[in-house]
């Protein structure tokens, strides 16, 4: 189910650490905040699906200023956008899409925050083993 509530609302797990580690996740949250034209910014909340974490939400905030980009250019590129013509992005599109990431930690002003790298799209209906139709004789 895809929580339509505001992105910035605070949930109970808003911002519970993660370990490290990789994390098969859908995208449940999808929000661009362009009202402070000095930090617009692309809100994404990430249910986990699976393992002991499973049914609890990871959140990344990535700046949309140019300066940043590198940040923001993986992810687009893992779900199939073309950087360049982001501005044609519409957040809410990527509900729903599973995904892999990779948790890591990063401390800001004495707090340690989950931040999650190293997105990887995974394809609905996608086959491990392609060969495993043949049959050898």
């Amino acid at each position: 189910m895809i929580n339509t509530r505001p992105l910035n609302q605070i949930e109970d797990n808003q911002y519970e650490l993660f370990p490290i580690g990789e994390y098969e996740v859908e995208i449940s949250g999808s929000a661009e905040n362009r009202k402070d034209s000095d930090k617009p910014k692309h809100d994404v909340r990430f249910k986990i699906l699976s393992g002991e974490h499973a049914g609890k939400v990871m959140f990344k905030t990535f700046s949309l200023l140019q300066e940043h980009d590198w940040a923001y250019k993986p992810f687009l590129l893992a779900l199939g956008f073309d950087p360049k013509k982001a501005a044609n992005f519409n957040a809410p599109d990527i509900l729903g899409i599973k995904m892999k990431l990779t948790n890591f930690h990063k401390t800001d002003k004495g707090k340690t925050y989950n931040d999650p790298k190293n997105f990887v799209k995974v394809e609905s209906g996608s086959s491990e083993s392609a060969d495993d139709d043949e049959i050898p004789f």
